[in-house]
């Protein structure tokens, strides 16, 4: 498999991440070259050409009106992937 998408599921897993994104995340993982559909009624390789998703993992978070407010492209380290949390996406703040 996909050793950074598994690091990434780790990083997704940890008590202090889980903590900012809970109860306002809903994550969905995606297989980009599949044909399984998704929550959002598209395949895999779908949604990966919709929103231009060329490497994995890539997580992309939306606001409650379906619009695009963050891309992280590759993975990150716990620490830096909470920095991007806490900075770029006000709505967390508060459990930064």
């Amino acid at each position: 498999g996909c050793k950074w998408c598994a690091m990434m599921d780790k990083v997704l897993q940890d008590t202090t991440i889980k903590s900012i994104l809970d109860n306002n995340t809903e994550i969905d993982r995606i297989d980009i070259k599949g044909n399984k559909i998704t929550a959002a009624g598209l395949t895999g390789k779908e949604l990966a050409k919709k929103y231009n998703v060329r490497g994995v993992p890539t997580l992309i978070f939306f606001d409650s009106s379906k619009k695009e407010i963050i891309r992280i492209p590759g993975a990150l380290k716990k620490e830096d992937f909470r920095n991007v949390l806490c900075e770029y996406i006000s709505a967390y703040k508060t459990a930064c």
